[in-house]
């Protein structure tokens, strides 16, 4: 694939919530009250795909971020929900690309943002 990641930054709580709020729902405080820390991972390539490590206070914390942002992202007109069977992840195409937002860890949550399905697992693989 030839990527290569960037230099590692962090998005932040409040970050999180300006996008969920954009993407509509009124849960968005919420969801982002239990961060405590991200790493944000660019990879070198034209379509700049990006993924994002959010730690949370707690697995009950990661799972109602998973859960608002999935609602938010069904909300959204703009993104559409994929069905990636073969891949085992819960993704949404839109505008931007493939967003992909799942469990990683106990308490951590992965927001990726790719080019497509394939690069979606490619990139959890890259980030581990």
């Amino acid at each position: 694939m030839g990527w290569e990641i960037g230099p590692r930054e962090t998005v932040g709580q409040l970050v999180l919530e300006i996008w969920l709020h954009e993407i509509q729902t009124d849960a968005a405080q919420r969801a982002a009250s239990g961060w405590i820390g991200d790493a944000l991972y660019v990879f070198t390539a034209d379509e700049r795909p990006f993924a994002v490590r959010i730690d949370w206070v707690s697995a009950t914390e990661a799972n109602e971020f998973i859960e608002i942002a999935g609602t938010a992202l069904q909300r959204d007109r703009d993104q559409h929900r994929l069905n990636c069977r073969a891949c085992g992840l819960e993704v949404w195409s839109g505008p931007t690309g493939v967003i992909t937002i799942r469990p990683d860890g106990e308490s951590s949550t992965l927001l990726l943002v790719t080019p497509s399905t394939n690069h979606a697992a490619q990139l959890i693989e890259a980030v581990r």
